[in-house]
């Protein structure tokens, strides 16, 4: 098959055209650490008991961990990366909370005996 000089370079450009988005969506702040982070705290903060010390807390993270999504979906970059940082800050109170709450009760416990 013979492709004309022409259409070979045309079709060249757009393979071009092609990577080059690709590699720019790539290269777009994906913050894929900032979520990895945020996410952490979130399920360090489940894992503490936070869904029963905590409720408020813990889900006021999962909602703003989801609004961070949207926002990076939207390409709202930095408004993702604020969200992120207060989606990790409440999970990160939310596990403290638990972890007083839970120091509290071991407390009592020992003290009962």
């Amino acid at each position: 098959m013979i492709i004309k000089f022409s259409t070979a370079k045309a079709l060249t450009a757009s393979v071009i055209a092609l990577a080059v988005s690709a590699l720019l969506g790539c290269a777009a702040p994906q913050q894929g650490e900032n979520f990895y982070q945020a996410s952490k705290a979130i399920r360090a903060a489940e894992t503490a008991g936070a869904l029963e010390h905590a409720p408020d807390n813990y889900l006021k993270a999962n909602e703003i961990y989801r609004k961070a999504e949207a926002m990076n979906q939207a390409r709202r970059t930095d408004r993702a990366q604020k969200l992120l940082e207060l989606a990790t800050a409440q999970a990160s109170l939310a596990k403290a909370i638990s972890e007083a709450a839970t120091a509290e009760n071991s407390l009592g416990y020992l003290g009962a005996r």
